[in-house]
C-alpha cells in the first residue's frame, strides 16, 4: 500500500488526456510535424547528418515535449505506427539532400517488434533512400544507461556503437534524451 498523493491523481488525469488526444492527432493527421536539426563538419562548414525530431502542437495544449507524449504511445500501443510515420516521411524528406546521412529516433518497443527491421527495409525500398544513409538511434530512457541505481551514487553505463555494412541501416546507441532537440 502506498501514501496517497494529490498528484497522482493529477498525473494520471494528464495521462489519460495525452492517450485520447495523441489517438486522435495520429489518426486524423493533426499536430504532428518533423523538424530537423543539421548536424556539421566542423573542418568544411558542410552538413553531414540530420536528425529528424517528432513534434507534436496540440491546438489547445500547445506544444507537448516528446518526454511526456512518447511514453504515452509506448504505453497505449500506438508508437510502432508513430515511428513508422515519422521513419517514412523522414525517409522521404532525406532523398532531397543528398550525400547527408539521416539519423531516425527509435523507442526500444519499436526495436523489439518482430516486423520492425522487415518494416525499416520496406521503408528505405518505396523511399529510395539508400540504407547506408539511415541512422537509427535507440532513445536513451529505454536503455536504463545513465540513471542512477543504488546508493545514488554508481551510473548505469552507455556505450556507443555503428557497425553495420554501408549496405545497411546503423543502429546507434548514443546519449540520447526524449526531451534533447
Amino acid at each position: 500500500m502506498r501514501r496517497y498523493h494529490p498528484e497522482y491523481d493529477a498525473h494520471s488525469e494528464r495521462f489519460q488526456l495525452l492517450a485520447r488526444e495523441l489517438t486522435q492527432a495520429f489518426h486524423k493527421g493533426r499536430g504532428f510535424s518533423l523538424a530537423y536539426q543539421p548536424i556539421y563538419d566542423l573542418a568544411s562548414g558542410t552538413p553531414v547528418k540530420v536528425e529528424a525530431l517528432l513534434r507534436w502542437r496540440h491546438p489547445l495544449l500547445g506544444q507537448i515535449s516528446p518526454g511526456e507524449f512518447i511514453p504515452v504511445a509506448e504505453r497505449t500501443g500506438q508508437i510502432a505506427q508513430i515511428g513508422l510515420w515519422v521513419l517514412s516521411e523522414a525517409c522521404r524528406a532525406a532523398q532531397a539532400w543528398p550525400q547527408v546521412r539521416l539519423s531516425v529516433n527509435v523507442s526500444a518497443v519499436q526495436l523489439g517488434r518482430a516486423d520492425f527491421a522487415a518494416q525499416v527495409l520496406a521503408v528505405l525500398e518505396r523511399s529510395g533512400l539508400p540504407p547506408g544513409r539511415l541512422e537509427l538511434e535507440l532513445i536513451r530512457i529505454h536503455l536504463g544507461c545513465g540513471e542512477v541505481r543504488g546508493s545514488g551514487k554508481e551510473k548505469m553505463p552507455c556505450r556507443a556503437r555503428e557497425r553495420s555494412p554501408p549496405s545497411s541501416p546503423a543502429l546507434v546507441i548514443a546519449w540520447m534524451s526524449p526531451l534533447a532537440g
